[in-house]
Parts: structure tokens; C-alpha cells; sequence
């Protein structure tokens, strides 16, 4: 299953980037309830090399971060999860279009044979789309204008 969700937000790339490089904004999302940094990344707490965990309403997430190319790209995967997931990454990429930037969140991934495959994976994924839909939004809110 494949997801993308794009967002155009009035701001500079740099305060966009460290707001979605910060997984503690997500909770702006009702449907997460949690978030915590297991291990801070090499070159900043949310860097290569971080593990998050996130509790949502029905799931969890631990995920890892493998791209952190500021202000461009967020990359991650999802390393543990329940119900479990397959995961094959996620990518936040913002570019630079004028006074703004477009946001681009892709993740794919499937749900184990066991926890319902396709089934379930087609459920999760209206609700995933509206979980990264209002954290952009709350992206947006919080670095409109910002330069």
C-alpha cells in the first residue's frame, strides 16, 4: 500500500523541515497519542540513526530515521510495529516553490498475513492519510509566514 499527501505551506523550507524533523509536533494528529525518542541520532536529536516510538490510537511505531538532509528530505522506516507492518520507508520531501514550499509525505508499506494483509492494510489507510494530513496542517499553522 502506497500513501502520498502533499501540502503547499507559506514558509521557508528550514522552519517546515525542523518542525516535521521534530516527531513530537505529531500529536497534533488526535489519533497519536504519544511520541518518544528512544536514541537521539548522529548529528541532531532527530538525525540519522534516531529511533522514535509512537502510540496511536489502535497502534504502535518504532521507527528509524535514515535520511535527514536539511531543510530537504525526512527519510524513515519503521522497524517494529503493531499490528505489524512490512515496511518498505517513508520520505517527507519539501521543496522550495516561490514564497512557500511543497510538502510530499510518501510511505508504503504492508500488513502481515497475519494481522488481516490487505484487508487491514486498506483500513489503515484512509486514517494514515488523515494522520499525515493534519500533522502537515499542523506544520503549517505552526511555521505559516516564518521565514
Amino acid at each position: 500500500m502506497r500513501l502520498v499527501v502533499k501540502r503547499t505551506i507559506h514558509a521557508a523550507g528550514e522552519p517546515v523541515f525542523d518542525w516535521l524533523a521534530d516527531s513530537s509536533n505529531y500529536t497534533v494528529a488526535p489519533v497519536l497519542l504519544r511520541e518518544r525518542r528512544v536514541r537521539d541520532g548522529e548529528a541532531a536529536p532527530y538525525g540519522v540513526g534516531a529511533i522514535r516510538e509512537m502510540l496511536a490510537t489502535g497502534a504502535w511505531f518504532r521507527e528509524e530515521i535514515t535520511t535527514y538532509d536539511r531543510p530537504r528530505t525526512i527519510g524513515y522506516l519503521i522497524i517494529r510495529s503493531y499490528p505489524r507492518l512490512l515496511h518498505r520507508g517513508g520520505t517527507i520531501q519539501i521543496t522550495p516553490v516561490g514564497d512557500a514550499v511543497d510538502v510530499v509525505w510518501t510511505s508504503e508499506y504492508t500488513v502481515a498475513r497475519a494481522w488481516g494483509g490487505r484487508l487491514t492494510a486498506l483500513l489503515f489507510k484512509p486514517v494514515l492519510i488523515w494522520s499525515f494530513t493534519r500533522i502537515l496542517r499542523g506544520a503549517e499553522r505552526a511555521t505559516a509566514g516564518r521565514a
